[in-house]
């Protein structure tokens, strides 16, 4: 994978990653949301290294949750 240079650059990776692997399952706009919603949780987070990561798999476990709904 190139390297990514900011964090939204990552969180738009994680985004289309997802909408990738759960497509025809879970709408583009759910996993969106659902990734907002992570990423807002985390907004104030002071040590930002692994925010995309705990992005990544909080957004998963949602949408996870979603299609086994």
């Amino acid at each position: 994978m190139a390297h990514v240079s900011t964090e939204d650059d990552q969180i738009i990776l994680i985004e289309r990653a997802l909408i990738e692997k759960y497509d025809g399952r879970v709408s583009t706009a759910a996993i969106h949301e659902e990734i907002t919603g992570v990423a807002v949780a985390l907004h104030g987070a002071r040590i930002r290294t692994y925010v995309p990561v705990l992005i990544r798999r909080e957004a998963e476990d949602r949408v996870r949750r979603l299609v086994n709904a």
